[in-house]
């Protein structure tokens, strides 16, 4: 039973729960060459553009997965993800001197698409396929199906308990997803 107010940074929207499951997702792909992975701040400015605050995760997993590339750019030639406080800065500068980051970036794109497409299309939803659980680990997978099915039957506000380092940059992607949902209307979701 709920008591009082949540705080909140307590709450775990699903534009929130998203990013963490595709960072981890993200994470256990290039667990070997994590040189040359998709960063951060790219995979959750393009999934706040991308997110069309969906009430639920995947509903959220399903539009940012389906949109998040619409919103890269072509500027003479280059890519490019504007960062939304400064849309001179581009997030994708990397790329073009190392073209394998930005083919990393659709490949992992295209097996995220894959991977939880089979979840969210055929999945009971206190299921996960086989093969998403080991992209993901069965200990993120087991902490996720907790979060939402408490042992004691009862019924709680779902929210994805992910673990981790923060990336170093964490707090560049906290402003860029700020200036993105900057009308306010995802601080207090439950507020509706």
């Amino acid at each position: 039973m709920l008591t009082g107010s949540i705080p909140d940074y307590k709450v775990r929207t699903p534009l929130q729960q998203a990013i963490q499951l595709l960072k981890r997702h993200r994470d256990c792909m290039f667990a070997e060459d994590g040189e040359h992975k998709p960063i951060s701040i790219i995979i959750t400015t393009l999934a706040a553009h991308a997110y069309n605050e969906e009430a639920s995760l995947s509903a959220a997993l399903q539009s940012i997965l389906m949109n998040m590339d619409r919103y890269i750019e072509e500027r003479d030639g280059i890519a490019w993800v504007s960062n939304p406080v400064n849309p001179a800065e581009n997030f994708a500068d990397k790329w073009p001197e190392e073209p394998c980051k930005r083919d990393n970036f659709f490949r992992w794109l295209a097996q995220a698409r894959q991977d939880f497409a089979q979840y969210l299309r055929a999945s009971p939803y206190d299921t996960i396929p086989d093969e998403l659980e080991r992209r993901l680990g069965p200990a993120l997978v087991k902490r996720a199906l907790n979060s939402v099915m408490p042992d004691d039957g009862a019924i709680g506000a779902p929210a994805l308990l992910l673990g981790g380092g923060h990336d170093a940059e964490l707090e560049r992607a906290r402003h860029a997803v700020d200036a993105i949902q900057s009308s306010g209307s995802q601080s207090r979701p439950w507020v509706r």
